[in-house]
């Protein structure tokens, strides 16, 4: 499943009940929030999603349609890139930027 480019909000609201794996297009360079994006996947649980989102190619960003989580989820805020970035004097992030530091992440 390959769509065109769409808001983060637009793409939650359509599947408000469901996880969504998306390929970030454009996101925000000071707080690295995405903010566009194309639907890879959506399922109702995110296991499936997780599989596919360690495969990906690229910035993706695995979201649930709500900010009400399905219970026995948490969420957990990774201030790791945003420490890195200030570490090394970003004080905003390019989206080569923020690519460099997930491979990175990814090879640790």
């Amino acid at each position: 499943m390959t769509e065109q480019a769409q808001s983060i909000p637009k793409l939650r609201r359509r599947f408000p009940h469901e996880w969504l794996l998306v390929e970030v297009t454009r996101f925000d360079p000071k707080t690295t929030t995405p903010l566009t994006g194309r639907l890879k996947a959506h399922a109702p649980s995110r296991d499936a999603l997780e599989k596919l989102a360690a495969r990906a190619k690229g910035l993706v960003y695995l979201v649930h349609g709500t900010d009400i989580f399905p219970r026995g989820n948490a969420a957990a805020f990774d201030a790791w890139t945003a420490d890195l970035a200030k570490q090394r004097g970003f004080d905003t992030l390019t989206e080569q930027d923020v690519l460099a530091i997930v491979q990175e992440r990814r090879a640790a």
